[in-house]
């Protein structure tokens, strides 16, 4: 104890306390995220042989699924143990007085980092979203991509890019391949069965733009004829990436649907093309890394009608103007009626709710936002200005949560949103309560000592 202040903390066993924990917390997380990765490559080993032999759609949805939830497992798991050996290890460097803090500052840590480190994991072991054909219902706004499955993995990098310049406009979406265990990533893929022929024809009714990858397979040529009986050529986007094929399509095109594409020049790169109003085609070459963000840029501009008929989705806005309309009184009359609600649970919980929703620069916010108690414990801030931050965060989260999460990310349907956004809220609320719950244990034994243990005493005043 401090010679100066009885009963009171000593505050340089807790400084040296708290800087230990930062390595410590270092090599757990590290440690812990190679274990997840190993654990999950070797236990899901049997259910890619399952979906690779099987040829059979619902046993691989239900493989996927069943991935997913056992990559959540072994976070868990590898979390507890990895808690349990930072525990062991703090003991030997600190005294049985600190040890009930710092296993106090872990389990908070433990709280607060559980989801992001969920996503970093989600990044190391390759996960993306995927979708079974229940999800097509939820489709409005998307972009529809058809393609050859085997040249998925010759083209990766190129779809990458392509999609992201896309997502400005609509999230593009794709048939998976049946025999995949994850998709790769670029267009989010919906894994169907045997009527995929149905579906395909519904999406193209439904999608205002198809994004077709030029070739000659039997599949795909029966999707361009079904572009042509629909009349949807009018928003087809033809990529074209091998130049000698795509002339053989041309031929084909003139040939059965009396349909003359444009010659394109081999440059040695892909091209894009597309029908204008006029009749003619506008050819855009894929030349460089920002060919593709041009290309958007450009498709934007040529097309009003798409901004005209989806004004309230935003449509072609880039991300930090969503962001600033986020905060502007103006966001009403262009977003979607229903999105802009007050939530209580952002209110109540504004950093689970930041990390746990799908919100731009979110993780930079969050730990910003987090890094207030040792902003004014440094000494910077005192505790009632950080007070009155802390609250007025919280009302932004409340009054401008769901429109953030909203404008961060291209939904699929004002639907999808609210499904989506209610099943996150209980995640939330789990994270909240079980914080504050064990905030108000603490307070509790700190206040009465009902078990009558040694727990080392803060002075109030001083604290």
């Amino acid at each position: 104890m401090n010679d100066g202040t009885a009963g009171a903390i000593n505050w340089y066993d807790l400084g040296h306390m708290t800087g230990m924990a930062l390595p410590i917390g270092v090599g757990t997380i590290l440690g812990s995220a190679l274990a997840v990765m190993i654990s999950f490559l070797i236990l899901s080993f049997p259910l890619r042989l399952l979906i690779l032999y099987s040829k059979n759609y619902k046993i691989a949805m239900r493989c996927r699924m069943a991935a997913d939830w056992m990559l959540v497992a072994i976070i868990i798991v590898v979390i507890v143990n990895g808690l349990s050996a930072s525990s062991w290890f703090s003991e030997t460097l600190s005294s049985s007085k600190d040890l009930f803090w710092f296993s106090v500052q872990r389990t908070n840590a433990a709280l607060m980092t559980v989801v992001p480190f969920y996503y970093i994991m989600l990044r190391i072991t390759n996960r993306v979203e995927f979708y079974s054909d229940k999800h097509v219902k939820y489709l409005q706004y998307f972009i529809l991509y058809l393609r050859r499955f085997k040249d998925d993995k010759r083209y990766r990098e190129s779809e990458k890019k392509l999609m992201h310049a896309l997502k400005r406009l609509y999230f593009p979406f794709a048939i998976g391949k049946p025999d995949e265990f994850m998709p790769q990533r670029g267009a989010k893929r919906i894994y169907v069965g045997k009527n995929w022929q149905d579906i395909v024809i519904d999406l193209q009714q439904k999608t205002p733009i198809i994004l077709q990858r030029v070739n000659m397979s039997e599949s795909y040529l029966w999707e361009f004829e079904q572009s042509v009986k629909g009349g949807h050529l009018k928003k087809v986007l033809f990529w074209v990436a091998d130049y000698a094929e795509y002339e053989e399509f041309r031929r084909f095109a003139d040939e059965k649907y009396n349909l003359q594409l444009p010659k394109l020049n081999e440059m040695g790169c892909e091209q894009l093309f597309y029908l204008m109003p006029d009749g003619q085609f506008r050819v855009y070459a894929l030349d460089s890394s920002d060919a593709y963000k041009q290309f958007a840029d450009v498709y934007v501009k040529e097309h009003p009608d798409h901004v005209s008929e989806n004004k309230s989705y935003l449509y072609g806005r880039r991300d930090i103007d969503l962001l600033r309309l986020a905060f502007t009184p103006v966001y009403d009359k262009l977003i979607m009626p229903g999105v802009n609600r007050w939530s209580w649970v952002a209110f109540l919980f504004p950093e689970f709710f930041l990390i746990c929703h799908t919100i731009k620069y979110r993780f930079l916010i969050y730990f910003t936002f987090i890094a207030l108690p040792l902003i004014a414990q440094a000494g910077f801030l005192t505790s009632s200005q950080v007070g009155i931050i802390t609250f007025i965060f919280m009302l932004v989260m409340a009054k401008n949560g769901r429109t953030l999460a909203w404008q961060s990310y291209k939904w699929e349907s004002l639907e999808y949103f609210n499904k989506w956004y209610q099943s996150k809220m209980v995640l939330v609320i789990f994270l909240g309560v079980s914080r504050w719950l064990m905030w108000f244990i603490v307070g509790f034994w700190l206040l009465f000592n009902p078990f009558g243990w040694e727990l080392p005493h803060y002075d109030w005043a001083q604290w």
